[in-house]
């Protein structure tokens, strides 16, 4: 059960002052109103809200002989069991596709993430879990991980609607952020070797464009560069051969 330790909801657009108070370096920014708390598993917790009236609510659910004996008991559901129950209530309504891919993205992705009470999950979490798995030495592509985070927030908003947690933690996370500087397929950097083994592998009339390709670093995105590479007509060139190698230039940038 969530014990608050703060005694009231504080104020983050505000500073108290002499006489009254004054606005703070993060007025007009972010969510206004906060309430600290200890989580289901006793660790110390934050949640913003954007209302007062929200944020009073949360703050009275969750103090010691204010709470109903069933939010001790909801408390202490994990993201797994509740996960399960979830899927077991609407299972017979998906596509034979969906029914085999959702126990595999909750088995994989999200169960190991969230093994705890639902209700101890947090915006921190979320982002972290997120931010782990995009920076990873082997990031998740981030189609595959807008799929899991989508199938994450469906989740808690049933949680939020069942009332096991006040609020959903993903409604403050704008995906577009989160993703910004992504590239959305894994990034590939081929070695020299690599390149090299690329011409025993495609037609002689595309050699040149891999040499300018691995040139001017277009394998990041491979599939859109080599399309334009290709694309490149001969009156779009200056080909000129000075006394070592040959080198490419293209006009549209002239």
């Amino acid at each position: 059960m969530g014990v608050p330790f703060s005694v009231a909801v504080i104020d983050l657009w505000y500073l108290p002052a002499r006489g009254g108070r004054i606005p703070s370096d993060r007025h007009g920014h972010g969510l206004r109103y906060r309430v600290d708390y200890l989580d289901a598993a006793g660790r110390p917790r934050r949640r913003s809200f954007e209302r007062r009236s929200t944020a009073r609510e949360f703050d009275a659910a969750w103090r010691p002989g204010a709470v109903p004996p069933l939010r001790s008991v909801a408390a202490r559901i994990t993201f797994p069991e509740y996960a399960a129950r979830w899927r077991a209530a609407r299972e017979f309504t998906w596509q034979i596709e969906t029914q085999r891919r959702i126990p595999g993205n909750l088995a994989r992705h999200l169960n190991p993430a969230f093994p705890g009470p639902v209700a101890a999950i947090t915006t921190t979490d979320v982002l972290a879990w997120m931010s782990g798995r995009l920076t990873a030495a082997e990031p998740t592509p981030v189609s595959s991980m807008r799929l899991y985070y989508d199938l994450f927030n469906t989740i808690m908003n049933n949680a939020t609607t069942d009332r096991i947690i006040p609020a959903n933690p993903c409604k403050p996370i704008r995906l577009a952020a989160v993703f910004r500087g992504q590239p959305m397929a894994p990034r590939w950097i081929p070695t020299a070797e690599q390149v090299l083994r690329l011409f025993d592998a495609v037609p002689e009339r595309y050699r040149a464009a891999l040499w300018l390709g691995a040139g001017q670093g277009c394998f990041s995105s491979v599939e859109f560069q080599f399309n334009s590479l290709v694309a490149l007509k001969r009156q779009q060139c200056n080909i000129r051969y000075p006394q070592r190698g040959s080198r490419i230039q293209n006009r549209r940038r002239q």
